[in-house]
C-alpha cells in the first residue's frame, strides 16, 4: 500500500470513527449530515461588498491556509501533490459579475454539501513526476 493509499484509508477510518462517536453520544443521525442537499435559506443571503473588509480578510486567511496545507501534502506524500479542486475565482466583490457568482456558489454548497477544496493527485498528472 502506497503512502497516499494509507493516508486515504486513515481519512475514511476517521470519518467512520466520527459517525460512531456521534451515535455513541446519543446524537440522532438526523441532526448531522455529511454532504447532500441542505435546506433552502430562511432569509435572503447577504452578498459581501468591497467595503466589507472582514470578507477580504477571511478570504486572504483561507487562501493562505490552503497554500500551506497544499505544500505540506506535497512534502508529505511521495509522488503526490496538493492541488486546489475548488472554484478559484478571483474577481473582486465590486465586480459586476461577483453577486451572481457568489450566490451561485452558495446554492452549489446548499445543493451538494461542503466539499473539499484540496486533493492529493499524482504528480505525473502534472508532468512533474
Amino acid at each position: 500500500m502506497s503512502r497516499g493509499d494509507a493516508y486515504f484509508a486513515r481519512l475514511k477510518a476517521t470519518l467512520d470513527g466520527v459517525v460512531e462517536t456521534l451515535r455513541a453520544k446519543g446524537l440522532m443521525s438526523g441532526t448531522w449530515l455529511f454532504g447532500g442537499e441542505g435546506q433552502p435559506p430562511a432569509r435572503k443571503p447577504t452578498v459581501p461588498t468591497d467595503a466589507r473588509s472582514e470578507f477580504l480578510a477571511n478570504r486572504a486567511m483561507g487562501d493562505w491556509a490552503e497554500r500551506m496545507l497544499s505544500a505540506a501534502l506535497t512534502r508529505a506524500m511521495s509522488g503526490l501533490e496538493g492541488c486546489a479542486i475548488r472554484n478559484t475565482d478571483r474577481i473582486a466583490a465590486g465586480h459586476p459579475e461577483f453577486k451572481a457568482r457568489y450566490l451561485a456558489g452558495l446554492e452549489e454548497t446548499r445543493s451538494f454539501g461542503k466539499r473539499a477544496g484540496l486533493a492529493a493527485v499524482s504528480r505525473s498528472l502534472h508532468g512533474r513526476g
